[in-house]
């Protein structure tokens, strides 16, 4: 590894950290504080471990990072999406933060397929209600589940 790719994946550590810790402390946080991780994410997107795409335009970069969230909840669960797109695209996002990116109706199809997959199971609609509040799964339209 390169003193460039040391130098870029130590700070990627630190805008995870002052991310976290702006989400943890929200009064605390200044606008500093949430811009520079918001500026450091749109800053770069990686694509795969051997490629960076130096991305400059807002609405590129939003649609860039919804295609490749819309491919991933084709085949996975809204968890495993939100944990793939932090380690493989650096991206911290929330459930929320997802469906907004996405759109309703992405999400809806991707949680209509995991319905059918729990039925299949035997898995009623109340345990799936549970499960996904017990995930903080945005239940659109109301607080929960």
């Amino acid at each position: 590894m390169s003193n460039t790719d040391e130098l870029i994946k130590i700070a990627h550590e630190a805008i995870d950290c002052l991310d976290n810790l702006n989400r943890q402390y929200p009064n605390l946080a200044s606008e500093t504080s949430k811009e520079a991780v918001v500026k450091w994410r749109r800053r770069t997107v990686s694509f795969d471990l051997n490629y960076q795409e130096e991305v400059s335009d807002e609405d590129s970069f939003e649609s860039k990072l919804r295609t490749i969230a819309l491919d991933l909840l084709e085949q996975n669960e809204v968890e495993d999406v939100l944990e793939i797109m932090a380690s493989r695209h650096d991206t911290m996002m929330d459930a929320w933060q997802l469906v907004n990116l996405v759109g309703e109706k992405a999400y809806i199809g991707a949680l209509k397929r995991e319905v059918e997959v729990f039925a299949s199971n035997a898995i009623s609609y109340e345990q799936t209600a549970t499960l996904w509040n017990s995930l903080g799964r945005p239940a659109l339209g109301d607080e929960s589940w």
